[in-house]
C-alpha cells in the first residue's frame, strides 16, 4: 500500500523554512549589533604594583561582554554576589546575552538568565542592581512610530532569585540609552521616545512623563529636590514645593552614564562608557565641583566611602569620596588597555572587594583591598 507523503513533505519545509529564517534573524541580531567585543591581541592583566596589601580572589577567563548603549553599566554587585551582563566565551554569539550571578568569594556562578538571539528575543543592553533587585533594559524588537507600546524598548526587574518582579515598555523607545535607579525610582531617557520617563522601582509604573521638548531628564529626586540633567552638559537642583533652582553647573563634558548618590555627593563619570572620561563629585547641597579625576576607562563606583575607577593606563584607584585624594592604587600589567573603543573595561565594588571586567581578554578579577599582610596573594 503507498501512502501520500505530500502533507508531510509540505510541513517538514515550512518548518525548515522556519528554523532558516530564525536562523538568519538571530545572526543578523548578533553581528548588526553596534559596539560588539573585538578580539585584538588577547592577553591577561596582572598586578604589577598596589599601593597596600591585596589579596587575589579569583580569576575566570571565559567571560565575555561588549557595549551596548551610551550610558551602559555591565556590572554590578550586592553584598554576597555579583551580576553581569555577557555570555560565556566559548559559546556561540547566537546563544545571545546572558544575566550571570557570580558569587563574589568564589567566583562561580550561581545561576544564569541565558537569552537566546536565535528566536528573536530583545537583546539585553544595560544592567543596574539595586539592594533587592537587578534590573535590566532591553532593545526594542520593531522599528518604532510615535510613543507607541507595539515592539519597543523595555525594563525589567528580577528578584535575586532570577525571578520576575515586573516588565515595563517604554513608550516610542527603540533602545534604553540611559537608566537610572535611585532611591525609589527608576529614570529612564528610550531612544526615539518623545518623553522622558521615571518609574516606581517597586512595581515598574510610570509615575512622571516630562516631554523631551520642553522638559528636562530627572534623574533622580530626593526628598523635595529633583536633581536633572537641563542639556548634555549641565545640571540643576530644584525644590519641588516651589519649583525654585537651588542650583546649577555647567559640566564641560558629555554625561550619559548615570550618576551615583552617596553620602551627599553626586559623582559622576562623564561622557559615553565606551570613551575616557572624567569623574567628578558635585556637593548635593550645593553643586559645587569637590574633585574630579580625568582619564578614565571604566564605570565609577563607590563602596565604603571610597571611589574607584579604572584609568587610561589600567591603575585602579580607590579615591577620597570627600576629598578625591587617593587612598588606595593598584597598577595592571600590561599598563594599557586592548582597543578600548571596542571592549568593556567595567568595575564593581562591595565591602572592600574589587571586581574588574578586563574587556577583550575575557578576564574577569576579583580582589580584596581590606586585606592584610598575612592574607596578600597577588598574581
Amino acid at each position: 500500500m503507498k501512502h501520500d507523503t505530500r502533507g508531510l513533505k509540505t510541513i517538514a519545509f515550512i518548518l525548515g523554512i522556519i528554523l532558516f529564517f530564525q536562523a538568519i534573524l538571530g545572526i543578523a541580531n548578533y553581528f548588526l549589533s553596534p559596539n560588539i567585543e573585538i578580539d585584538i591581541n588577547p592577553t591577561s592583566y596582572e598586578i604589577e604594583e598596589s599601593s597596600k596589601p591585596i589579596e587575589h580572589l579569583w580569576t575566570r577567563n571565559d567571560i565575555s561582554s561588549f557595549y551596548f548603549s551610551k550610558g551602559a553599566v555591565m556590572i554590578d554587585s550586592t553584598e554576597t554576589d555579583i551580576y553581569f551582563l555577557g555570555r560565556l566565551a566559548e559559546e556561540n554569539p547566537i546563544q545571545g546575552i546572558s544575566l550571570i550571578k557570580f558569587n563574589l568569594l568564589t567566583g562561580e556562578i550561581v545561576w544564569r538568565i541565558i537569552r537566546s538571539a536565535r528566536f528573536r528575543e530583545p537583546m539585553a543592553t544595560g544592567l543596574t542592581v539595586k539592594s533587592d533587585q537587578i534590573l535590566m533594559s532591553f532593545r526594542g524588537t520593531t522599528s518604532i512610530s510615535g510613543e507607541t507600546l507595539n515592539g519597543a524598548a523595555k525594563l525589567r526587574a528580577y528578584d535575586t532569585d532570577g525571578d520576575t518582579l515586573w516588565s515595563r515598555r517604554i513608550p516610542g523607545a527603540r533602545s534604553i540609552t540611559t537608566m537610572a535607579a535611585i532611591n525609589d525610582t527608576i529614570s529612564v531617557d528610550g531612544s526615539s521616545s518623545s518623553n522622558y520617563y521615571m518609574l516606581d522601582a517597586n512595581n515598574g509604573k510610570i509615575v512622571n512623563t516630562t516631554p523631551k521638548d520642553d522638559g528636562n531628564f530627572i534623574w533622580f529626586i530626593d526628598g523635595n529636590i529633583k536633581y536633572e540633567q537641563i542639556d548634555s552638559f549641565s545640571l540643576q537642583a530644584v525644590d519641588t514645593t516651589t519649583d525654585t533652582i537651588i542650583w546649577q553647573n555647567l559640566i564641560d563634558e558629555l554625561i550619559y552614564v548615570p550618576p551615583l548618590l552617596s553620602d551627599n555627593y553626586i559623582i559622576i563619570r562623564t561622557r559615553e562608557a565606551r570613551s575616557l572620561g572624567t569623574t567628578i563629585a558635585l556637593n548635593q547641597k550645593t553643586g559645587e565641583i569637590v574633585w574630579e579625576h580625568s582619564n578614565i576607562l571604566s564605570n565609577v563606583v563607590v563602596d565604603q566611602q571610597i571611589v574607584y575607577f579604572l584609568t587610561e593606563d589600567m591603575q585602579l584607584i580607590g579615591a577620597d569620596i570627600h576629598t578625591g585624594d587617593v587612598l588606595v592604587s593598584a597598577s595592571f600589567s600590561p599598563n594599557e588597555a586592548v582597543d578600548s573603543v571596542n571592549n568593556v573595561y567595567q568595575i564593581a565594588a562591595e565591602d572592600g572587594k574589587v571586581v574588574i571586567y578586563f574587556g577583550g581578554t575575557h578576564q574577569l578579577s576579583a580582589y580584596d583591598f581590606s586585606a592584610t599582610e598575612d592574607t596578600q596573594s597577588v598574581p
